[in-house]
């Protein structure tokens, strides 16, 4: 097991942490959550939307990837994309708690979606409050 942990950080690169103990599986998945749901809002607000597209989106996009990195990174690496953690653990064999990297993001684009759709969005978007 730990060879296959050092494999993995190495094969990520080096670039985000992996959780190694389970006291912090529900910091790390909600720290994914958060963080998933603020970028994937800053690029729904400021390159999808209609009424709050604005040309400075994709500097706003990779200041929300940095300050989301910055807070997270210790937490869960700061991974916010499952394709980003499964490459890593497909090229070490290593999936203990690899689940963290799919319902965290997953869920942080659900409460996204959920937002934009009911209640953010522009007219054409919204579901209710139009």
């Amino acid at each position: 097991a730990a060879s296959s942990i050092i494999s993995y950080a190495s094969a990520a690169g080096g670039a985000f942490n992996v959780v190694k103990t389970s006291g912090a599986i529900g910091s790390a998945t909600v720290a994914e959550m958060v963080m998933t749901l603020f970028l994937s809002l800053v690029v729904c607000m400021g390159a999808v939307n209609g009424r709050t597209r604005t040309p400075l989106a994709p500097l706003c996009i990779g200041l929300t990837v940095t300050a989301c990195i910055l807070a997270g990174g210790s937490v869960s690496g700061g991974c916010m994309n499952p394709a980003r953690a499964f490459g890593p653990a497909v090229v070490a064999n290593y999936w203990e708690y690899h689940w963290i990297y799919w319902v965290g993001p997953v869920a942080g684009a659900l409460i996204t979606g959920s937002l934009v759709r009911l209640l953010l969005g522009d007219q054409k978007t919204r579901l209710v409050l139009k």
